[in-house]
């Protein structure tokens, strides 16, 4: 018996399961969009499921009903980092067509880069967050909860664990595309306190 389980594909086996990593920092719940961040060439990709008829489900979904069917308790990531992709199309955080040639490149999307200049030392700079991102705030993420409580029940919610965000410290590296300066400490206390009171007041049992 494991004790946790990090996207787990399907039921069995373990006695919690977490939606977390990088790419659920810029999660758009809404499209079912993640932007794969440093992973992955900064490149929205969309999840599989299709969100065209009401009774299709996100890839956050699906993970949730695997950890019910599991009887396992969910750990989810809420996004906090204030970008989240806009649409459900394939898009590059560092197009070399727009930003010049670079060390590396996706082989199956070449003009999405790696954000490193030819020589290997610089960094691609002056880049636009509206490439691939919409501006988000504490409010999407209430909306996500309203959307979780419809789709798993509200006793669901009770139940689980919320974490604000995948490892912030790292942002400037993993999400530098959109959050390219070193954080402050101002700035960490203040989106956790928006969030964390916008959450709790919308879902005063939240965990």
């Amino acid at each position: 018996m494991l004790f946790g389980v990090n996207m787990a594909p399907a039921a069995g086996g373990y006695t919690s399961n977490r939606w977390g990593g990088n790419a659920v920092t810029r999660y758009a719940w809404d499209l079912d969009v993640q932007n794969r961040a440093r992973d992955w060439f900064y490149e929205n990709i969309p999840n599989e499921a299709e969100q065209v008829e009401a009774s299709s489900t996100s890839a956050s979904d699906r993970l949730i009903e695997n950890t019910l069917a599991a009887s396992a308790a969910s750990v989810i990531t809420i996004p906090t980092l204030g970008f989240v992709p806009f649409d459900r199309e394939h898009r590059c955080g560092f197009s070399v067509a727009k930003y010049g040639a670079q060390t590396r490149t996706d082989p199956f999307h070449p003009d999405c880069g790696n954000g490193q200049r030819r020589d290997g030392i610089t960094p691609v700079t002056g880049n636009n967050a509206s490439d691939t991102s919409r501006p988000v705030g504490p409010e999407y993420a209430v909306a996500w909860l309203d959307h979780l409580a419809a789709q798993h029940g509200a006793d669901w919610l009770e139940r689980s664990w919320f974490a604000l965000d995948n490892e912030p410290n790292y942002w400037p590296d993993t999400h530098r595309d959109v959050h390219p300066q070193p954080h402050t400490y101002d700035e960490l206390w203040s989106y956790t306190l928006a969030y964390s009171l916008a959450l709790r007041t919308a879902y005063p049992k939240l965990r």
